[in-house]
């Protein structure tokens, strides 16, 4: 989907998104780009499940990835405006320049 812009005051939607998280120093090997990346070291051994074996992994650290396609965007969560303030704004603008329903 291609950014769009508030009919009201001009402002463009985010980046649509996605959340990766990457143990013990691995690298990512995807197609995506990187638009954020927050690593945690840990000081003490950290025990971790996985869910398919019954083994257990120590993690020394997590790093979290925001990931992008580059070019999907989100939607305008209220139709052509991004806040109720602004379709509000824009009713109200339009209310005053004359316009109205069924004239």
């Amino acid at each position: 989907m291609k950014q769009t812009f508030c009919a009201c005051c001009g402002k463009g939607t985010g980046k649509q998104t996605e959340r990766s998280e990457l143990i013990n120093d691995e690298q990512y090997d995807g197609n995506l780009q990187i638009i954020s990346k927050q690593t945690t070291r840990f000081d003490s051994a950290v025990w971790k499940t996985v869910t398919n074996d019954a083994d257990r992994v120590i993690i020394k650290s997590r790093t979290f990835l925001t990931l992008w396609d580059g070019e999907s965007y989100e939607p305008l969560r209220y139709g052509n405006f991004c806040k109720l303030r602004c379709c509000e704004a824009f009713a109200n603008g339009a209310y005053a320049a004359g316009f109205r329903v069924g004239e």
